[in-house]
């Protein structure tokens, strides 16, 4: 009992101490070890999982265009295989333009902060960080290193906003409390707001991402909590901008490594490079801990997973050709992106 409420009284105390804070670089480390924050972490994760799921189970349409789609990647796939090991691979660069919208309560976020978080996108999808010490000795195998896709801050547009929003879905339009979007399916609409601290880690995601034909394309969307948004000093799990990749991989068609289910090492994700797993991993994957399930080593290093930012680096040349394909300026289900003016 003393525990429990001693465990309350610092949770008001970060509550109230974030909801009062001036500097929006300001990261609530304190968050990360809660038992809470690892409860948000996994509602995070199986949402867009259970989001998926839904739309392929009650939407026909959606399930035919899915099903359409995941044909054209298999193609295009085997072709850029193919061309691998040929040495004949020369892949054109993707340029993506994206506008950041913040909606806040207190100080909107530094452009410095903005803009260190579209560089430190650029960093991930180029292969320019380096993972943690104590991987696997093959860990590195399958790294695609450049995925010849880049992004270009095109606007930031700002709101001040003192509600405390009970879904990321209203802050995508102006009429529900939050910014219209701009361009919708020519540019990467990135939303980033206070949902979690504002609402006592009550309600909200560390990300969301709307998924290539999910359908009104002003929600063609994503999301990304304020505590997870941007590069700042602090405990390695979320503050190393890493949480944008994760979500944007989602959103060019790449779905978590367990694939639609952890329930089953029958499912995957699509990408023939990365090991069935049938496990989820969060925070740091310490030594010793088990990382094996399906029996093989899991990745836990790929921005896919869900372990802390310090652990993250790497996509595998499966995932990116299976992003490419969906960038495809022909065929690909957001091919608007790539063909953008």
């Amino acid at each position: 009992m003393k525990k429990t409420i001693i465990t309350c009284i610092a949770l008001c105390a970060i509550f109230l101490a974030c909801n009062n804070e001036e500097d929006a670089t300001a990261t609530p480390t304190d968050l990360f070890s809660t038992v809470e924050f690892e409860k948000i972490r996994l509602r995070t994760a199986q949402h867009f999982d259970d989001k998926l799921n839904s739309k392929l189970e009650n939407d026909p349409e959606f399930a035919r265009k899915y099903a359409e789609n995941e044909e054209f990647v298999k193609v295009y796939s085997k072709v850029q295989e193919e061309k691998e090991k040929s040495g004949k691979r020369n892949l054109p660069i993707y340029t993506i333009k994206v506008v950041v919208n913040n909606i806040y309560r207190s100080q909107p976020l530094p452009m410095e902060l903005i803009e260190g978080q579209i560089e430190r996108l650029n960093q991930a999808f180029r292969g320019r960080l380096s993972g943690p010490s104590g991987l696997p000795s093959n860990a590195r195998r399958f790294n695609a290193g450049d995925t010849r896709i880049r992004f270009e801050l095109d606007k930031v547009k700002f709101r001040r906003n003192q509600r405390r929003f009970k879904n990321n879905t209203d802050l995508y339009a102006r009429s529900t409390g939050g910014i219209n979007p701009t361009l919708p399916g020519r540019r990467i609409n990135i939303y980033v707001a206070d949902l979690i601290v504002a609402s006592g880690f009550e309600i909200g995601f560390v990300g969301d991402a709307g998924f290539p034909d999910e359908g009104d394309p002003e929600f063609d969307h994503v999301f990304i909590d304020a505590l997870a948004f941007g590069v700042r000093p602090g405990s390695g799990k979320l503050n190393e901008g890493k949480t944008l990749a994760h979500e944007i991989g989602h959103y060019f068609n790449l779905l978590h490594l367990p694939g639609k289910t952890t329930e089953t090492c029958r499912f995957d994700d699509a990408v023939g490079d990365t090991p069935n797993s049938t496990r989820f991993y969060f925070g740091d994957v310490s030594t010793g801990r088990s990382t094996t399930s399906c029996g093989s080593q899991d990745m836990y290093w790929n921005f896919m997973n869900n372990t802390d930012d310090s652990e993250q680096f790497m996509f595998t040349n499966g995932q990116r050709n299976r992003m490419r394909a969906t960038l495809d300026p022909k065929r690909g289900s957001r091919r608007r992106l790539t063909n953008a003016r």
